[in-house]
């Protein structure tokens, strides 16, 4: 029986130069984040299937690949990079001095909607600042997302704040189902606003948090939405979480970084582990974010070590299109009759010691040679 070509649903093969625009992205954000003092991280790609799903903070178990393995415990492929930091943390660095900056290269694996687009195996490229609860630890992570991107020399790109601690706030003080909390930030989050309108009409609330969800999706853009929440009559439940943003924002102006921040109170994350700060950013010319993080200080103390941390991982395929290639390598032709093969093989490696990239050519009898083309 012919083996048929195909692909799972979300995958996708990378050759040529879409590898090498991959690699050299890694190198430059992998560099940037070791020179401000972040050490790689390796964890397994296969991990217990308990780690993400025991949890508060884990992760639904429709969203994650798993299987057996040959003692009937199930493992899954890691759908996220932060849970397993924290379980590290937690156990082979719970001595460490804090703060940790920890950073990582690897693959993740999550199942999406089948036909939805979306990749089910992504590379992430990220860091994590853990033990540094202060508004220097969220602004020191920020700054460091921002000139990640720069290093880069993507074009038009924002950084998105919002704070979970506006949604949490308002949920709270609401006696409904998780599950109904669940599809109120669903609709909020993706601003389906006639679905969010016709949900909060069905319920008991009152008429003050019911406006506020309703005008939750509409309140993103620049520092003024801020002040347009100040005299709603539900502002004193979120003013701690209003108040640190100007904190930020503050913070952000100082280091002239204002041009590449946005704000927009009505994201909500599909992953639940985020407490505080959350961030999300967005590139011209790309569909989805490519970024995304924020802080979580409830995640460690789950795994038994009471530490806040903050981090954000960059999705490095989702910048294929946009990313310009800048040290590509100039390439040699080669050319060598049979009886020179070994000559030629030798002067390649003079060549690419010197930092040229060669392309070994047999040929018989004479040629014109151009630019970069050599002849033994």
């Amino acid at each position: 029986m012919a083996v048929k070509n195909f692909l799972p649903e979300g995958s996708r093969d990378l050759i040529s130069e879409d590898c090498y625009k991959k690699e050299e992205i890694k190198r430059i954000l992998e560099k940037k984040m070791e020179i401000w003092g972040y050490e790689q991280i390796i964890t397994p790609t296969l991990e217990y299937y308990d780690i993400f799903n025991s949890h508060p903070e884990g992760f639904k178990q429709e969203d994650m690949y798993k299987f057996f393995d040959n003692k009937g415990k199930i493992l899954v492929l890691r759908p996220d990079m932060t849970i397993p930091i924290a379980r590290v943390v937690s156990t082979k660095l719970k001595e460490y001095e804090r703060p940790i900056r920890i950073r990582y290269t690897s693959n993740i694996y999550r199942v999406n909607e089948a036909f939805g687009g979306k990749a089910n195996e992504i590379t992430h490229c990220g860091v994590e600042l853990i033990g540094k609860e202060t508004l220097e630890g969220d602004l020191e992570v920020i700054f460091l997302a921002i000139n990640s991107l720069k290093a880069l020399g993507l074009k038009g790109f924002k950084i998105e704040l919002g704070h979970m601690g506006i949604i949490t706030s308002i949920f709270n003080e609401i006696d409904i189902s998780e599950e109904l909390k669940e599809k109120i930030a669903v609709l909020i989050e993706k601003k389906r606003l006639g679905e969010l309108e016709n949900i909060l009409e069905e319920i008991s609330l009152e008429e003050s948090k019911k406006e506020f969800l309703k005008k939750l999706p509409w309140l993103f853009g620049s520092e003024e939405i801020l002040k347009s929440v100040k005299d709603l009559e539900i502002y004193s439940q979120i003013k701690d979480s209003i108040e640190y943003l100007e904190n930020l924002l503050e913070g952000i102006k100082k280091l002239n970084l204002e041009e590449y921040v946005s704000l927009d109170m009505g994201m909500i994350p599909k992953i639940n582990y985020y407490t505080g700060i959350i961030m999300r950013g967005y590139v011209q010319g790309v569909g989805k974010y490519v970024l995304q993080g924020g802080r979580y200080d409830n995640l460690i103390k789950s795994f038994g070590v009471d530490n806040g941390a903050i981090g954000f991982a960059i999705d490095i395929d989702s910048l294929g299109d946009v990313y310009e290639i800048k040290e590509k390598l100039v390439e040699k032709k080669l050319y060598f009759s049979s009886e020179k093969f070994l000559k030629a093989l030798e002067k390649a490696e003079e060549l690419t010691i010197s930092g040229y990239k060669v392309e070994l050519i047999p040929i018989n009898g004479d040629i014109e040679i151009g630019e970069n083309e050599i002849v033994l």
